[in-house]
């Protein structure tokens, strides 16, 4: 007995008999793993991203136990003018921020000028000229102009130091910052800018939007279904089937104490579309078994059942491996995020083979004969009249070969334009409040969210020392020369600031070690926060130096770190070692590693599936065809991205990588139905007109469903979830008709010419 008839036997022997205990066990089951996956939290840090950097995640904290974290988070406050009454504001939104959890100190102006309580405020006010001394200071301040005012004097700013917080508590800190500036100032009146300002919205649009057009794109699928299959039974057959290997997975998920994350909510599209792709096949195959019993005035739905699992099961296993290989080859990456999305979407996908192929026979075998009409004839349904029209308006295999190499090659050239990375706040539309308050940030202020820190260690002497100090003041006149550079923060602009003002004159650098230590001291009672934050006090072997980007995409940052340390080198010498860290740094490393996983791992998966499927039709031509029919609309997707500028990033990345799995699908269909009918000694040509006959509406019904589903995506004006949708609905087109029609042609061709082949072998043979 071969692995079809066992597997069927076990389908639809006990299982078949025992019907109401599989559908209670799994709804058990299902009901048990959903209460999980509904109450799993959402969770991600940086440990289980950074893989096998340690040594960066390491110097990231040993830098915020030194300095504090280094993210801040910005409000500016539009005002009329610099008045008492504009200090006067910030100081009361600042007594209610530090009340916040998770916020370790806050500066503005009026801190700046000594505004602790009530009590200073109406002390300013009873002496006005004093309080315009003050306001001054404020204007000539390099630390407060720009910084903490803006430069026309029509905004001020509070700066938020966190303490370190995980990243669901920071996102907690930002909503509750936004419900007090609504409640304190009014909506868009203020802006509030900073790196986790900027995690909070992305991954706060991503789950919503994931979750509402995940929902929207699958109902839409479902009505497509119905509308193909002209039944509420099948459709909503192929809901059960498609809902209990995604529910199964993520509690899997959850029982084994994964928490949700960025990665883990791709695993819902995934497991969905191979599930619809597995259960469409097999409906069509139902469907076609179906009206040929028909014609002979015969109906037994258990028969057509098996028989329709007959047909598929070698198919649609095939599928299963490849897709399931393909997936698993990147459980050997170092990040941890990406090792769990490997395991758990090959998990679903072996999931959804099993559970369609256990569930779908049953639930059809059981469908009322009511459900059949008798005048529904194989004639009358839509995979004849798709065939014939193809077989009617179908070129030569030669032309569709040179055809698609032509097209291959136009879009495909696109691929030397792409561009890698991108600049985070690409990702929200233009009117979003993120990115509008960072336009006005930008406008008004000479500091944003792309915040860089370098942490110098001094090898010998401590940053207290006159020479020591001077090749601070020296790298920091080589950040400052940086194109990449907006504005930074060292301990030599804060020393030159404290000089300036006892000196009055702007910049005054030290010239001796007493007025170095002179300026340290008065920073340290004066500016303490700022001064902690820069200088590691009181040991000053350590000093910080943050710095602001002109642009936030992971090659620009990671570019800029690298130029800015090999300056630094040139400068320190021995003396100083400099490290940059921060999470925009780290999340820059991240971003372009799992980049550069995914396009190594989709470079395995693509080499074992082809592999995998040489090995299994034992055939070279096979493998060759395969490999040309789905890597060439790959090319051809990523070839229109580099024509329409669109960069590639995980998630534009990750579009053709799922749709892979789908395209591969179609190909061994069309691969197993063409070498069954060559089998049967039919010629080439025949194999191709029975497959537009019997196979093409299969074929585009499996595509046409997802293509649509994904298209819905396209509606999204978040630009991660837009993409996505985007190209992993062209590529399915693409893949559509290239698996239709090329996949048959490069049979054909090579069919033919291997006949012929053989029959001049066989002729050798008979005249020797």
């Amino acid at each position: 007995m071969n692995i079809t008839d066992y597997f069927s036997s076990i389908i639809l022997g006990p299982a078949y008999n025992r019907r109401k205990i599989l559908y209670i066990f799994s709804l058990l089951i299902t009901a048990f793993l959903g209460w999980l996956a509904v109450t799993n939290k959402f969770e991600y840090e940086l440990k289980d991203l950074m893989g096998d950097r340690p040594d960066l995640l390491e110097k990231y904290h040993e830098s915020i136990r030194t300095f504090g974290p280094d993210d801040q988070i910005m409000i500016a406050i539009p005002i009329e003018s610099l008045s008492i009454k504009a200090l006067s504001i910030v100081f009361k939104i600042r007594r209610k921020i530090e009340a916040l959890c998770g916020v370790q100190s806050v500066y503005d102006s009026a801190r700046a000028i000594g505004i602790e309580d009530d009590n200073k405020i109406s002390w300013l006010e009873m002496r006005p000229r004093y309080l315009r001394r003050m306001i001054e200071r404020l204007r000539t301040s390099s630390f407060s102009r720009g910084f903490l005012i803006s430069s026309d004097e029509k905004a001020q700013a509070l700066f938020i130091n966190l303490k370190q917080l995980s990243a669901v508590e920071s996102h907690n800190l930002v909503r509750s910052l936004r419900k007090l500036l609504n409640a304190e100032i009014g909506e868009n009146k203020w802006y509030m800018s900073g790196y986790p300002v900027f995690a909070e919205r992305y991954v706060s649009r991503l789950i919503t939007e994931n979750s509402r057009f995940i929902l929207l794109s699958f109902c839409s699928s479902l009505i497509l279904a119905f509308f193909l299959f002209r039944s509420v039974r099948i459709t909503l057959a192929i809901l059960f089937c498609v809902m209990l290997p995604t529910i199964w997975t993520h509690g899997i998920f959850a029982l084994l104490g994964y928490k949700i994350s960025i990665f883990s909510s791709l695993l819902t599209p995934i497991i969905m579309f191979i599930a619809l792709s597995l259960s469409i096949q097999f409906i069509n195959k139902f469907i076609y078994i179906r009206n040929v019993q028909l014609m002979h005035e015969r109906c037994d739905f258990r028969s057509i059942s098996l028989a329709a699992l007959k047909e598929n099961l070698p198919a649609g296993l095939l599928c299963a491996a490849t897709t399931t290989g393909g997936f698993i080859s990147q459980v050997f990456s170092p990040i941890q995020g990406i090792r769990a999305f490997s395991i758990f979407s090959a998990l679903g996908c072996g999931l959804a083979f099993f559970l369609v192929y256990i569930f779908l026979p049953i639930i059809l075998s059981g469908l009322p004969k009511t459900e059949i009409k008798t005048d529904d004839l194989i004639e009358n349904y839509s995979e004849r009249k798709v065939g014939r029209f193809l077989l009617r308006w179908l070129p030569s295999p030669f032309i569709i070969l040179v055809s698609a190499l032509i097209f291959t090659a136009v879009t495909g050239s696109g691929c030397f334009f792409l561009k890698y990375g991108k600049e985070p706040l690409e990702a929200f539309p233009e009117n979003d409040s993120l990115v509008t308050a960072n336009k006005f940030v930008q406008s008004n202020f000479l500091i944003g969210s792309r915040m860089v820190s370098f942490i110098l260690e001094s090898k010998h002497e401590s940053f207290a020392s006159i020479n020591s100090f001077l090749t601070i003041s020296k790298f920091h006149a080589a950040v400052a020369s940086d194109p990449e550079v907006v504005s930074f923060s060292s301990p030599s602009l804060l020393v030159e600031e404290i000089c300036g003002e006892l000196t009055g004159s702007h910049p005054f650098f030290p010239k001796n070690q007493a007025e170095l230590e002179c300026a340290l001291r008065i920073a340290t009672a004066k500016m303490p926060v700022l001064t902690a934050s820069l200088l590691n006090i009181p040991y000053l072997d350590q000093a910080r130096i943050t710095v602001n980007l002109k642009h936030g995409d992971s090659v620009s940052v990671e570019e800029t770190v690298r130029r800015i340390q090999k300056a630094a080198a040139s400068i320190g010498g021995n003396m100083i070692h400099v490290s940059a860290t921060g999470r925009l740094y780290l999340s820059a490393i991240v971003e372009n590693e799992a980049l550069k996983i995914q396009i190594a791992s989709m470079s395995t998966s693509v080499i074992g599936i082809f592999l995998l499927i040489g090995l299994a039709f034992k055939s070279w031509r096979a493998l060759w065809i395969s490999f040309l029919v789905n890597i060439l609309p790959i090319i051809s997707s990523l070839g229109v991205m580099g024509w329409l500028g669109v960069h590639i990033e995980p998630a534009t990345a990750m579009g053709p990588c799922i749709c892979l799995g789908t395209i591969v699908d179609d190909t061994i269909h069309v691969l197993y139905a063409f070498f069954r009918d060559e089998s049967k000694d039919h010629s080439p040509a025949t194999c191709r007109i029975r497959i537009m006959i019997n196979y093409s509406w299969a074929i585009v019904s499996v595509s046409i469903i997802p293509i649509l589903g994904l298209g819905i995506l396209c509606l999204s004006d978040f630009g991660p979830t837009k993409n996505f949708g985007l190209f992993s609905a062209m590529t399915l087109l693409i893949g559509l008709f290239y698996d239709l029609l090329l996949t048959c042609s490069l049979l054909a061709v090579s069919g033919k010419t291997i006949r012929q082949k053989d029959l001049i072998k066989t002729n050798t043979n008979t005249d020797s």
